[in-house]
């Protein structure tokens, strides 16, 4: 018997889009479902529209990138939270190893030098501008990958992106901070003195990074597509989310330690140029 491939692709759509194993009134089962999804991915990473999402989105951040921390250190110095903003962006920043630190303290001092009241009703204007764009960009990507139409309006967005722009790196940067001291042991030593809450202690401030990853991941999934989103669905998309951005953290730390040639080369504008490739 030959090989059809126009036949075996066509079972395999039936299979996968048609045929039902469940009973009449019962739930597709989660194989049958994971299926499904692994199918449209595959058909959006053929098509190649992932691809230029993700290159559009870079494009994006790289440009917007200082606009969207002005407009962020503006809403957090109104909140009066501002001062979490370097250690949160260093420890954003820490795949880039030792240098993160220094990096992040260069970005956060330029930043706060943007005398935003000297640039004039069309200079904030346009910093307001880029960094809603950014919102916007990522919000469009949501939708298309959803496959859904922009039925929020204009205001119900600004709405959602100043939100996003201020309690969001509050919340973030804040829980950065929790991180930092428990990393940092600045707990008090009579914890660690009972075997047992030391020992979750431990453990706690091991996995919180990978918990506040995986919860902004998450909240993102959760709100920002135009359409409403089952908190499960967003917690399975958050957890893949963040296991791939931590191992990709982890896995770009291990390049940028092996990495003596980019400074050998590019010298003190080597930090940048691995910035450029982590984001």
């Amino acid at each position: 018997m030959s090989f059809n491939a126009a036949t075996t692709k066509a079972k395999i759509v039936d299979y996968v889009w048609t045929y039902n194993p469940c009973e009449p009134g019962e739930r597709r089962s989660y194989w049958h479902h994971f299926l499904q999804i692994m199918a449209l991915v595959g058909r959006d990473l053929i098509s190649g529209l992932l691809n230029l999402r993700s290159m559009s989105l870079v494009y994006t951040t790289l440009l917007a990138f200082i606009p969207l921390l002005a407009v962020s250190m503006w809403l957090l110095r109104w909140i009066g939270v501002h001062e979490q903003l370097e250690p949160g962006l260093a420890s954003l920043l820490a795949p880039l190893g030792e240098q993160s630190v220094e990096f992040s303290s260069r970005i956060v001092t330029f930043v706060d030098n943007m005398k935003i009241g000297l640039l004039g009703i069309l200079g904030v204007s346009m910093l307001i501008y880029t960094a809603i764009s950014l919102m916007r960009k990522i919000e469009s990507a949501f939708n298309h990958t959803w496959r859904l139409k922009n039925r929020r309006s204009w205001v119900q967005r600004i709405s959602i992106y100043l939100v996003l722009l201020s309690v969001g790196p509050t919340l973030f940067f804040s829980a950065l901070a929790v991180t930092a001291s428990l990393a940092a042991q600045s707990i008090p030593a009579v914890v660690f003195n009972f075997p047992v809450l030391g020992d979750m202690v431990g453990v706690f401030g091991k996995f919180l990074p990978y918990m506040l990853v995986i919860s902004a991941f998450t909240l993102i999934y959760f709100t920002v597509p135009d359409t409403s989103v089952r908190p499960g669905s967003a917690f399975y998309g958050g957890l893949l989310a963040g296991i791939l951005w931590q191992s990709t953290g982890i896995m770009f730390a291990a390049f940028v330690a092996g990495s003596t040639s980019y400074t050998v080369i590019y010298s003190g504008f080597a930090i940048v140029m691995l910035f450029i490739v982590w984001v």
